[in-house]
Formats: structure tokens, C-alpha cells, sequence
């Protein structure tokens, strides 16, 4: 008498695809926690349109303060408003300080009042009690605000006097320059004999 299978081939079978299920099921959820966790993007256009550009990048990475984006939107631009929200994940995830945050300007005027912002898709750019108002959002003027605010140390005016210019000592309206001179907060004067 020949032994019977310890599980039967249909058992056997419903097994098998429920190992297979599971293993694939493990493998997808591995996967996709990798992928969670390094977010890579590629953008293989010929002309690099979805990735923010090599010099937007270096600005967005080396900027080492905490910093906040509030832009203001045209509720009814769907197209527009996935655009910038797309450009501001990219500078997030160049600088992950750099957070941002999008109200639409119609649903949020008392937002917008505080911000003095009036017309859609701009908005400003904070760090700690620095504001820097953006007319557009785009990568020019992301990038611009950036280095503005990256800028830590005074600007000084240097006045080059001696052959007629004109003197930042000279208290006459038209032809000194004193009142520059009592509002700036440092100068230097470059004299010249040749």
C-alpha cells in the first residue's frame, strides 16, 4: 500500500501561492520603505526643466539657517500651484531647514495683510526676524532671497573724492553728499593724487 502525501497536492498548491503571495508582499513593502527613506529624483529631460540648477542647488545646501517659505497662491491655477509646490520640495530637499508652507491669497487675506503681500504666487521668505518679499516663485528669485539673507556681515559705501567728485563732507544740497554720509553707519573715504 503506497503512503498517502502528509498534505494533499491541492493544499500543496494553495500553499505555495500563499508563500509566493506573502514573499511578494514583503518584497513591495521593503521597497517602498527604501524608497521612502531615499527619495532620489531623475530628471532625464534633455534640458534638466524639473530639477532645480547647479548653482540653485549649491546656494539651497550651503544656506545653514532655519528658514521658512509662506507663498501666496491663485486658488483656481491648479497647474501653477503644482508647479511651485514642486520647486519648493526640490529646495527642501537641497536644504531640509528650509521648510515652506502655501495659502491661497483669496481664502487667506489677513495672512497675506501681515505678509503686505497683494498679488498671486508670491510671497516671502523668513529667517528668524529677516523678511525678503518675493515678487515671483521661481528658482531665480528663491535663489536670489537666499543669498541675500546668507549675507551676514554689513555693507560698507566707499566715496572716491579728489579730482570733483563729490565730498560726503560738503553740507551743500546739491553738491554733497552729507546726508548719505549721517545715515550710513560706516564709509570710507579713497583719496587719489594722480
Amino acid at each position: 500500500m503506497a503512503d498517502r502525501p502528509f498534505i494533499p497536492p491541492a493544499l500543496r498548491g494553495w500553499l505555495h501561492l500563499a508563500l509566493q503571495v506573502l514573499l511578494g508582499a514583503t518584497l513591495f513593502l521593503v521597497l517602498q520603505l527604501l524608497a521612502t527613506r531615499h527619495n532620489q529624483r531623475f530628471d532625464l529631460t534633455p534640458t534638466e526643466s524639473f530639477a532645480l540648477s547647479g548653482s540653485a542647488r549649491q546656494v539651497a545646501e550651503s544656506f545653514a539657517r532655519p528658514a521658512r517659505l509662506t507663498i501666496f497662491y491663485n486658488g483656481q491655477g491648479g497647474d501653477a500651484r503644482r508647479d511651485m509646490a514642486d520647486l519648493l520640495e526640490q529646495f527642501h530637499a537641497a536644504a531640509p531647514d528650509l521648510t515652506y508652507r502655501m495659502f491661497d491669497l483669496d481664502r487667506s487675506p489677513a495672512l497675506a495683510g501681515k505678509y503686505n503681500v497683494t498679488s498671486y504666487n508670491s510671497g516671502v521668505l523668513e529667517v528668524g526676524d529677516e523678511l525678503v518679499r518675493l515678487r515671483a516663485i521661481d528658482e531665480a528669485e528663491i535663489t536670489a532671497a537666499l543669498i541675500s539673507l546668507s549675507r551676514t556681515r554689513p555693507r560698507g559705501i566707499c566715496f572716491l573724492i579728489g579730482h570733483g567728485e563729490r565730498s560726503p563732507n560738503d553740507d551743500d544740497e546739491r553738491a554733497g553728499y552729507s546726508k548719505l554720509r549721517i545715515n550710513c553707519c560706516c564709509y570710507s573715504y579713497y583719496y587719489s593724487t594722480k
